[in-house]
């Protein structure tokens, strides 16, 4: 039969539009239902509608000329001469399909088995990246992914809905059904793949430690569940929640501008806040809650950035910066490194100071080392972790991403670890668990800000083959004297060499090795004048070096007149650049003699 045939057919049926539109012409046939499920031994009718080419249906085709009706896999669904389709082997599934004319139409049948034992093969919940027994700790307040993995010793095309309970105190405090994400109840768990589990999105005012969670696995009834199944997890009681607290994270960024800068960077960080997307990545992937984000005005250097010295040298300004701000923050100075820059970023191991590129994986990278991660094996990063455990930097177990509305896993066998020097990147178990305990047992201990008083900066590098002194500067801020002891000395004479003060320290280290140093200590009266402080002296390792009242390198605080901020540091003093007109110059070749008024916030 052609078309032709099939609308005289469709006539002699006495479709009353078709006398009214003769024009209308068959275009396609439709089988309804489209997607359909049966048990197995159990039967469920097709039936065929014609359509023109607008896609409007005609009336009933004539009994004369009935539809000519095939299974694909006849092994699975037998169909009759009237469409009635009859499962026969459950867990598969194939096409219906029916002919007219030449026109053809098919639909999709999934067999089930009468029964089928189910179990939950996994629970857990998710945030950046995690185990599939769910061994990484929840961080509170943060939203979370919960996935439940039912599987059953059959494959199935059944759709329960699973609900999840969420406890505190003994009192149920949010409950959610959970919506099937595919089309069956699969064999195995697969975590890679988000339609092979049961998923849902948990608020983060839900997740505070405490919780506690229950799963009804099909509280409908939809599954014919073989005796033995799973029906609740856990099977009596309550599931405990790993869910542990960090503390609020203040972050500021900074803007910086230096001689080869095109002012990049100051579009880099506009309109960026805590919510941005532009920072989306890193609170992905790090162990941050509640964030406070900070964009401070432009800082200048005049550091040469097409070198290494100069970036180490950018570096301890950037620390200085801190000292003089908000000293619980973390800073990250962004800038748009020259083409042939040594590094793309430079940060502290564990102390919360980092500089580098207009990049978010960069940026991720040095919070990261803040955090007290070092490198990753994978790339040309130095000084790999010995203790990380997945081989060429993998990030080890899956991830989960929610950047720009974007849901999907990250699969270890294509990502690194962001503290490689490998794309694509994301995190780790290890250094996320690693990152988080730092949070947690390190941050604590940071100082808070107390009242400014006059105080001695003293500012350099101390490696075994690095040891630098930069001119001291009395300043007022908040005293940071060393935390401990270490195999570095700092000490001060007076004209008659007779010793001031004297501190051993360990330096703050750095990721590609070497350290660096930054104190503040309460300068005391004694200290001025012509006999006062005379030469401080660096000891250590490495040798000594040391600076005295003049004829060093004379380096200049540029501060704002007003509010006191620190807006640069000069490294030739006597060459002021435009950009220093009408700010203050405070100027130090060596050892100070007197105090400046104070830098404040």
């Amino acid at each position: 039969m052609n078309r032709r045939f099939l609308l005289a057919i469709l006539a002699a049926a006495g479709c009353s539009d078709l006398a009214s539109q003769p024009e209308r012409v068959p275009g396609a046939l439709e089988l309804l239902p489209a997607d359909a499920s049966v048990l197995e031994g159990e039967a469920i009718r097709y039936r065929v509608r014609v359509l023109d080419e607008s896609g409007a249906a005609f009336g009933r085709i004539p009994a004369w000329a009935p539809p000519r009706w095939s299974a694909v896999d006849p092994s699975v669904a037998a169909v009759a001469a009237d469409g009635e389709v009859i499962g026969l082997e459950g867990g598969r599934e194939t096409r219906v399909v029916a002919e007219v004319a030449s026109l053809q139409a098919g639909a999709r049948v999934r067999v089930n088995p009468t029964n089928v034992k189910i179990e939950a093969s996994a629970v857990h919940l998710t945030q950046a990246v995690q185990t599939l027994g769910g061994d990484i700790p929840l961080i509170a307040g943060r939203p979370a992914l919960l996935r439940v993995f039912v599987t059953g010793d059959r494959t199935s095309f059944f759709r329960p809905r699973p609900e999840a309970t969420f406890h505190r105190d003994g009192v149920p405090i949010h409950a959610m059904r959970l919506d099937p994400a595919a089309d069956r109840i699969p064999l195995a768990a697969e975590e890679g793949r988000l339609d092979r589990s049961f998923n849902g999105v948990v608020p983060g005012r839900i997740l505070q430690p405490g919780v506690e969670l229950v799963v009804e696995l099909d509280p409908d009834g939809v599954v014919p569940a073989d005796p033995g199944s799973d029906r609740r997890v856990p099977a009596e009681g309550r599931l405990k929640l790993d869910v542990t607290t960090v503390p609020p994270m203040g972050l500021t960024v900074v803007p910086v501008l230096h001689s080869a800068d095109t002012r990049a960077a100051l579009t880099w960080v506009e309109g960026m806040t805590a919510t941005d997307t532009k920072i989306a990545f890193v609170r992905s992937i790090l162990p941050i809650g509640e964030l406070e984000l900070t964009v401070r005005e432009p800082y200048r250097t005049t550091a040469d950035l097409t070198t290494a010295e100069g970036w180490l040298a950018l570096l301890r300004e950037i620390s200085v910066l801190r000292l003089t701000e908000r000293r619980r923050d973390y800073y990250y100075a962004a800038l748009a490194a020259p083409p042939d820059a040594p590094f793309r970023g430079l940060g502290y191991i564990g102390r919360p100071v980092g500089v580098g590129i207009l990049d978010l994986d960069t940026f991720a990278h040095e919070l990261g080392h803040n955090m007290g991660l070092r490198h990753a094996p994978c790339g040309t990063a130095l000084n790999p972790d010995p203790d990380f455990p997945h081989e060429d930097g993998s990030i080890g177990v899956f991830g989960f991403e929610t950047r720009a509305g974007n849901t999907r896993m990250v699969d270890p066998a294509e990502y690194r670890d962001v503290m490689t020097y490998c794309d694509p990147s994301w995190i780790s178990d290890y250094h996320f668990v690693k990152a988080l305990e730092f949070r947690r047992s390190r941050e604590s201990l940071i100082l808070r800000n107390t009242a400014p008083e006059p105080t001695l900066l003293l500012w350099g590098n101390a490696g075994a083959s690095d040891l630098l002194l930069e001119p001291a500067f009395v300043i007022d801020a908040s005293p940071k004297p060393p935390t401990g002891e270490g195999p570095y000395r700092l000490e001060g004479f007076d004209a008659a060499g007779r010793s001031l003060f004297s501190f051993s320290f360990t330096p703050d280290e750095l990721e590609h090795g070497g350290g660096q140093f930054v104190f503040a200590i309460p300068w005391e009266g004694r200290w001025d004048g012509p006999d006062g402080l005379s030469r401080i002296e660096l000891s250590g390792p490495g040798g000594a070096v040391a600076i005295e009242g003049s004829g060093g390198r004379a380096t200049a605080l540029v501060l704002d007149p007003g509010t006191r901020r620190l807006r640069g540091i000069l490294r030739n003093a006597g060459n002021a650049p435009p950009w220093t007109e009408g700010l203050d110059l405070v100027v130090s070749d060596g050892v100070p003699r007197a105090g400046i008024s104070g830098l404040r916030q």
